[in-house]
């Protein structure tokens, strides 16, 4: 008798395809919290925090060892990695919360690396510090106050180089760098110089703290990211609001989309009523004339609602408050700031001559534009240089009218000529330069190239030892080649 063995269905052996399905869910929804169980700088928050300072310490050093090797702080988190990795060193770019490191590179010299903490965003002035390092906890953070009781002005580039809340308890300041083409507003507190927070817009180029020290506005054009306009940062909630005016303009950063490009310079705060001044206009590729785009035409009034809202007007019919700054001269001296309690940069640039023997004059501004060729002052010494080399050469054609049969002068007065139009090439495709400094600068050139000097003046500049001045001049060009190198 054969014993027959009884079997089970086969569908008890099966999985079905369902149950395949249910099984990779888990295995995909229970890895990521196996990867954050595991990873290795998981801890309570106090440990966690412990040990994501030496993290960033440990980086910071890495950072630094950078710097001395390659003489300018990484582009990126990628190439500080590689870069540890060719030094066999550790390095991990997350923080103890399993996010990634955030690391800007504001210019050669100078950088952040920041967690954002526990709750992975930017740290306002209403909720506590990030963690980070930086180098900019070695830079100063004394600058100017901005005055709200002066007429309208072209806009002081010394602010670029630090300004300070009207309460003096945060400073802000411009980071440029010429790699990435990048203008970095970067708003910080006084006495911790770690916390700080950083505006989103990337090309930032002109900025005035509003009376109230918890606000910011800043004008900003040439980004491959964000539209151009005139910016409302609040610091509260760290919201950015365009409030340009025109069917170009929305109230938002919008990311991405096309537009037409605004030439955009700060003229002022009023304080009753909130009022930002500035000239504005549509731009396409090409030169703008200077003293056209510092015309009644191009200037607006935006005044800045309670509730958030804005009112913008031409400011034609009010000129008891509006001062034309460019009819025929354009000197320092009608700048509203005075050079004191400033940084040592600021002042210097304050205190560069406007008067005496054009090759004095033109020497002192460009040594200073040698010096200060990576800070965010650099492009407006050459517009200067440009106008003094235009004032230089007016006064020599001026001179050559009496005196038609001298020689030296002419010769003089060509290489003058050709130095003002090698500068304002330079300054027209300078990447770091604002939109309204490379569009006058072309306009400048074609006036070199013309044999014309420029509509206005900035000095009162005189000739002296003319003699001399060519070989002077040809050695100052000789040391710095700005046109060349920037």
């Amino acid at each position: 008798m054969t014993k027959q063995i009884s079997k089970k269905p086969q569908e008890n052996y099966n999985i079905s395809k369902n149950n395949w399905e249910l099984i990779l869910l888990l295995i995909c929804w229970a890895l990521p919290l196996a990867w954050v169980a595991s990873y290795p700088y998981k801890g309570n928050n106090e440990d966690q925090n412990v040990k994501l300072k030496t993290h960033l310490n440990t980086s910071k050093t890495l950072i630094k060892n950078f710097y001395n090797e390659y003489e300018a702080v990484p582009q990126n988190l990628n190439e500080l990695r590689a870069y540890a990795r060719a030094k066999k060193e550790d390095f991990v770019p997350w923080d103890t919360y399993g996010q990634r490191l955030n690391y800007l590179r504001l210019s050669p010299d100078s950088w952040y690396l920041k967690s954002f903490g526990s709750d992975g965003q930017q740290n306002t002035l209403m909720t506590d510090e990030d963690f980070v390092v930086s180098s900019i906890d070695e830079e100063s953070s004394q600058g100017i106050v901005h005055d709200y009781n002066q007429n309208a002005i072209l806009y002081n580039p010394v602010i670029l180089l630090g300004s300070n809340s009207p309460q003096g308890n945060w400073f802000a300041k411009l980071y440029l760098d010429k790699t990435s083409s990048t203008r970095r507003l970067l708003v910080r507190h006084r006495a911790k110089n770690n916390y700080f927070m950083i505006a989103e817009h990337d090309t930032v180029e002109e900025f005035y703290w509003l009376p109230d020290g918890y606000r910011i506005i800043f004008s900003a054009t040439g980004s491959s990211l964000y539209r151009d306009g005139i910016y409302l940062w609040n610091l509260i909630n760290n919201k950015l609001t365009n409030i340009y005016p025109g069917k170009y303009a929305i109230d938002s950063m919008n990311r991405g989309i096309r537009q037409k490009q605004i030439a955009i310079s700060l003229a002022g705060i009023m304080k009753k009523p909130l009022t930002v001044f500035a000239f504005s206009t549509e731009k396409n590729a090409g030169p703008i004339k200077t003293t056209e785009f510092f015309s009644e035409h191009n200037f607006i009034a935006i005044s800045l609602k309670e509730d958030g809202k804005t009112i913008v007007n031409k400011f034609e019919n009010s000129k008891s408050w509006y001062k034309m700054p460019l009819v025929n001269s354009w000197t320092p001296t009608s700048d509203i700031l005075q050079c004191t309690s400033m940084h040592l940069h600021q002042v210097s640039w304050c205190q560069l001559p406007t008067e005496g023997a054009f090759q004095d004059v033109i020497e002192a501004w460009q040594n200073y534009a040698v010096e200060q060729s990576s800070n965010p002052i650099f492009p407006y010494t050459l517009m200067r240089l440009v106008i003094l080399y235009s004032d230089s050469y007016d006064l020599l054609s001026h001179k050559l009218k009496s005196n038609p049969n001298n020689l030296e002068l002419k010769r003089n007065k060509e290489i003058l000529r050709s130095y003002g139009a090698e500068i304002a090439a330079a300054l027209k495709d300078l990447p770091t330069a604002a939109s309204w400094l490379k569009a006058t600068a072309w306009y400048s050139l074609e006036q070199f190239y013309a044999k014309k000097s420029l509509p206005f003046k900035a000095s009162k500049v005189i000739i002296q030892e003319a003699s001399s001045a060519v070989k002077r001049v040809k050695k100052m060009q000789d040391n710095t080649e700005i046109g060349e190198n920037q």
